[in-house]
């Protein structure tokens, strides 16, 4: 049977193909547009293998692998174009479906607002907007739940999580400098570009300042530990956060039922506490020797 093209009222424009099972559109004597028997549509090859295969100018025909339920291939990105023109001013999209769902997945480019929005499951769940900022579980770049943003002059790439302005954190690196900061809306800590570690100490951000409870005693009744970890090779000495907790409460956190970690940092104080302990008892015994020495002198001389 050879190919025919009917137009009518009822049906519109109907292409018959010929016996092959193809269409084919031409332009210039060769195939543009190639139909196949099993509704797979290639634009640029006359063998596309999904529903929709585009190769450009210099693409090859062979793919080394690909999913064979992906409804649009597009290879050699020099070359290909795959379009989207909005029919309106608010927005372009891409739709991702399923024979349950139309809208399972979709890419939407927003025009008011010049961002791009991806969604699952029918929700946005990323967006990157009109500065190049990678939002994550949220739409703007101010307390989220995740995201990655450029910051201003100076400072580098920074991530930032959080549910609400409370309890808002982010992680960004000066790039003058190179230190890395872990800030919260009251106070940070830092990584030195020569990785030394500084905590947030500053006399601001602390109220009902006291002497610590712990010292010599203390540092006496802890034991310091030589052990091996479960699934790390080698040799470590340190302390077990349970010991320690009976002794320093306030150096140990974590869950009980999970895992509990250590504040290796605040054991410094109690060390300073022990020393500072140590020197008055050294004072006191030296004096008290003083004393004594004089004593005796006092009975020699007699």
């Amino acid at each position: 049977m050879a190919s025919t093209i009917n137009a009518d009222t009822s049906n519109g424009l109907v292409m018959t193909p010929d016996t092959s099972g193809e269409i084919k559109l031409q332009s210039a004597g060769s195939d543009k547009v190639t139909i196949k028997s099993t509704g797979n549509v290639g634009i640029g090859t006359s063998s596309p293998e999904a529903k929709f295969h585009i190769i450009g100018a210099n693409g090859t025909t062979s793919l080394s692998s690909y999913d064979a339920q992906t409804g649009l291939i597009l290879e050699n990105n020099n070359d290909s174009q795959f379009s989207i023109i909005a029919n309106s001013a608010n927005s372009s999209q891409l739709f991702f479906g399923d024979q349950d769902s139309e809208l399972v997945g979709r890419i939407r480019y927003n025009h008011s607002g010049n961002d791009m929005q991806f969604y699952t499951n029918s929700a946005e769940r990323m967006r990157i907007d009109s500065s190049g900022n990678l939002l994550v579980g949220n739409t703007s770049n101010i307390a989220a739940n995740a995201k990655i943003y450029a910051k201003g002059s100076g400072v580098g790439v920074a991530i930032g999580y959080g549910t609400g302005s409370a309890e808002y954190r982010h992680i960004y690196m000066n790039s003058g400098d190179g230190t890395l900061y872990f800030f919260n809306p009251t106070n940070y800590a830092y990584l030195s570009s020569a990785g030394a570690w500084t905590n947030a100490s500053d006399e601001r951000i602390k109220n009902n300042i006291v002497d610590i409870k712990y010292g010599l005693d203390a540092v006496l009744n802890t034991q310091p530990r030589s052990y091996k970890m479960n699934d790390v090779e080698g040799d470590f000495i340190g302390f077990v956060a349970q010991e320690l907790q009976t002794v320093i409460p306030e150096v140990v956190s974590g869950d009980p039922e999970k895992q509990l970690g250590v504040d290796y940092g605040s054991l410094v104080a109690v060390a300073f506490k022990a020393i500072q302990e140590l020197k008055t008892e050294n004072d006191t015994l030296k004096s008290q020797l003083s004393d004594l020495e004089t004593r005796i002198q006092a009975l020699e001389s007699n």
